[in-house]
């Protein structure tokens, strides 16, 4: 009877998948025998074979366990003519109801389900189950019934079917529309992993690995991790290649622990692939791989892992794995935080802290890293003190024009020097690299009116680009200077912070520019609408200034040919 099943298995599962199939044609693979189901009975063997579950009643282990590995395709095909064939039949029925939820059918599955729940199938019990307590998820058009879903699913893991065992273990210890009791689902896996569930042996691993529900014991954990292994669960395979890692119950042996992260990465496990990229960065068990490094972290980004994304973040932000893309790096990063990561968050904390890929952004990378923090996160912890000190360097030297301190900045005329050197000072001495720091440290010393101070500071953050720094220079170019070519340079360095990152200092100096001739041809109308685009983001200056012209445009240019105006103060 079971080399017959194993026939049918092989021929069914080269039918082809048209929801109205013709005659298939059957390759008997060295079977001459082998030949297309002739009777009911084999229809409905045939059905099980491709879509039934390895815990069916009388089933031997024949069919499927996990739902990712059934060929969906000749699984239908073969299991709506097992249902065409015998209608009665409550397992052809739960099997091909199975399949319909898995290819967007799951409305046609549940009427399905409901003949094999009838008739007491617990698999098509622990399958309805689901569409009971989440028919949104399989776009099924129906109201949640929790209450009946979760009693479903009781009725169906009291019959001794692991498959719904273990499904109601996991709600247990997740609280998944049941209150959570992780003894009652370390108790539901137990039963499981009696009938050699992979996954109830891998969690018994997690239990005696973790001391979730009892004291830790590696060498029982790498027990039942092998036992799950010995049943190809790549869960169990990263079990093993953790105690490996980590040293726990066994001498520390990386490239054991590679060889298991590889066995289980190659099965889909996304938590093994991400080791095994991180493997290949640092270059433990396996020689250093950046190329390699960037694929496996690819591979389990993919699937959703945080630690991925955020290890990937890295990579496209320095390299060497990968060319570097800072928005790229800033798009995964995000990723891995939304997804809960603390090492994702941390990420962000310094992108915002620093202004890579993003505008710099104290607040932001403040609130990153505490979130970061308050998650064990101890880089973040040690970050959040700096921030601090800078964020107080902001409060007193910052532009409230600038992202993220429209709350805290102030304007120039408005600084009290002498505080805000102290803060700057010392946010510097913290973070002496930082461009922003620089760039406010400058302004506090110019509003003390200590140029010599202030130029090379501000000079260095111009250079990098710093937004505030270089509407400064520009404006004391404008101030200081009749010297063309400074003029025309100070002129050019507007265009980014104006036109690129509506900085609004920038946009109103260049106004003025366009005004006055300052590096630059006079151009009224041009600076007019600079003024206008100023003055719609509130910058008063700007309103000011354009209340001071009125509206004719032939008298303003008349009034700047006559040169008034240059003794408007710097806006910065």
């Amino acid at each position: 009877m079971r080399n017959a099943t194993i026939r049918l298995l092989l021929t069914a599962a080269l039918i082809s998948a048209s929801p109205g199939f013709a005659e298939p044609q059957v390759i008997g693979l060295g079977d001459e025998s082998a030949a297309v189901p002739s009777t009911p009975e084999e229809w409905v063997t045939a059905c099980g074979a491709l879509a039934g579950s390895t815990y069916d009643a009388g089933r031997q282990g024949m069919g499927v366990l996990d739902d990712k590995d059934l060929f969906l395709g000749a699984a239908q095909s073969t299991c709506e003519e097992a249902v065409r064939q015998s209608p009665d039949s409550a397992e052809a029925a739960t099997w091909l109801g199975r399949v319909y939820r898995l290819i967007g059918r799951a409305g046609e599955a549940v009427p399905l389900l409901q003949q094999g729940a009838d008739a007491g199938s617990p698999f098509a019990m622990m399958l309805l189950s689901e569409l009971l307590i989440d028919p949104y998820r399989y776009d099924v058009d129906s109201s949640s019934d929790y209450e009946g879903g979760i009693a479903m699913r009781e009725q169906a893991a009291a019959t001794g079917f692991a498959p719904a065992q273990v499904m109601l273990a996991h709600a247990y210890e997740y609280s998944e529309q049941i209150e959570e009791n992780r003894g009652e689902a370390f108790r539901l896996y137990a039963l499981a992993a009696d009938q050699k569930h992979p996954y109830a042996l891998f969690k018994l691993g997690v239990d005696a690995h973790s001391g979730i529900t009892r004291e830790q014991n590696f060498a029982e954990a790498m027990n039942w991790y092998q036992a799950a292994a010995d049943r190809n669960s790549a869960d169990g395979m990263n079990g093993i290649a953790q105690l490996y890692e980590f040293g726990q119950g066994t001498a520390q042996d990386y490239a054991r622990a590679a060889e298991y992260h590889r066995k289980a990465a190659d099965r889909g496990n996304a938590a093994s692939q991400a080791e095994l990229g991180y493997f290949y960065e640092r270059g433990l068990g396996v020689e250093t791989d950046p190329v390699q490094a960037v694929g496996w972290y690819e591979k389990a980004a993919g699937q959703g892992n945080a630690y991925a994304q955020g290890s990937l973040a890295l990579q496209y932000l320095f390299g060497p794995g990968v060319p570097v893309d800072v928005d790229k790096g800033l798009a995964l990063a995000q990723s891995s935080a939304m997804l809960g990561s603390s090492f994702g968050a941390s990420i962000l904390g310094i992108l915002y802290a620093e202004g890579m890929g993003t505008d710099r952004d104290l607040n932001t990378a403040l609130y990153y890293y505490r979130d970061a923090a308050d998650n064990g996160d101890t880089y973040s912890q040690g970050r959040i003190p700096v921030i601090e000190a800078e964020l107080a360097c902001a409060q007193q030297a910052g532009s409230p024009w600038e992202t993220g301190l429209s709350q805290d900045g102030r304007e120039l005329e408005a600084i009290d020097a002498e505080t805000a050197i102290a803060a700057c000072e010392n946010a510097l001495t913290q973070n002496p690299e930082s461009i922003g720091d620089k760039a406010w440290l400058a302004r506090a010393y110019l509003a003390a009116g200590d140029e010599s101070r202030s130029a090379p500071l501000m000079q260095q953050a111009a250079s990098a680009g710093n937004v505030l720094a270089v509407s400064m220079a520009a404006d004391l170019a404008f101030e200081r200077s009749t010297d063309p070519t400074i003029l025309a340079n100070a002129f050019a360095a507007l265009d980014v912070p104006a036109n690129e990152k509506d900085f609004m200092p920038a946009l109103y100096s260049l106004a003025r520019a366009y005004e006055f001739g300052l590096g630059t041809e006079p151009d009224m109308s041009k600076a007019i609408a600079l003024y206008r685009r100023a003055a719609e983001f509130a910058y008063p200056s700007a309103a000011s200034r354009l209340a001071e012209l009125g509206s004719n445009e032939g008298e303003a240019i008349a009034t700047a040919a006559n040169g008034f105006g240059r003794e408007l103060a710097a806006p910065f």
